[in-house]
């Protein structure tokens, strides 16, 4: 009996024990996290968007339950992204301007990426895959997102109208330069899309 209460007095020690570092670990991971986000708080406060969203990054990883990095996180994570997606279509432009047109494609598609709000590097980046590395799903598909962002650009619905026609999709093409027209009336693209339908 007194070597069984020496046992369970033993194990509760070692329950206690680890709880004790558990807790103390997560506890630590808290204060982390607190240093982490306000130190990402700061850093975007002086315009370091970039550095902001990598240390909200790490506090919402260090405590992943806060629903305030969280929110943070997301919106700073949004601009970071945004401004990376800026870098890359500088790039880019650089590069088809030095007629490099390989390492544009790949410097707009890093940018589409980023999911840039702008609908012209997605049209810029199918044009040129339509040049050089011809994929018919994938212009469509870029085109498909640049209409959705400038959905009044009578000259996307053409491109993809254009795209639609040459895989044979001629009522999706025929909506498309209709569109078109509804944007711009007259459209000289978009007529003479119609007019070979």
């Amino acid at each position: 009996d007194r070597k069984e209460s020496i046992k369970e007095r033993l194990r509760r020690q070692r329950k206690e024990q680890i709880i004790g570092k558990v807790n103390t670990s997560i506890g630590e991971q808290r204060q982390k996290a607190l240093e982490s986000f306000e130190q990402g708080m700061l850093d975007y406060r002086e315009g370091r968007v970039m550095q902001a969203a990598t240390a909200l990054h790490f506090a919402c990883e260090q405590d992943p339950e806060n629903q305030q990095y969280k929110e943070h996180f997301r919106v700073i994570r949004k601009e970071a992204r945004a401004l990376k997606a800026e870098e890359f279509i500088a790039a880019a432009e650089n590069a088809e301007n030095f007629s490099n047109y390989g390492r544009a494609i790949e410097q707009y598609r890093k940018a589409v990426s980023h999911e840039c709000e702008d609908a012209a590097p997605y049209a810029r980046l199918a044009y040129l895959v339509s040049r050089l590395d011809p994929d018919p799903r994938e212009i469509i598909h870029l085109l498909q997102i640049a209409v959705q962002k400038d959905p009044d650009n009578a000259e996307y619905h053409c491109l993809l109208g254009e795209a639609y026609f040459r895989q044979g999709m001629s009522l999706n093409a025929k909506r498309e330069f209709q569109a078109a027209l509804a944007i711009q009336k007259n459209y000289q693209r978009a007529v003479e899309g119609l007019s070979v339908l």
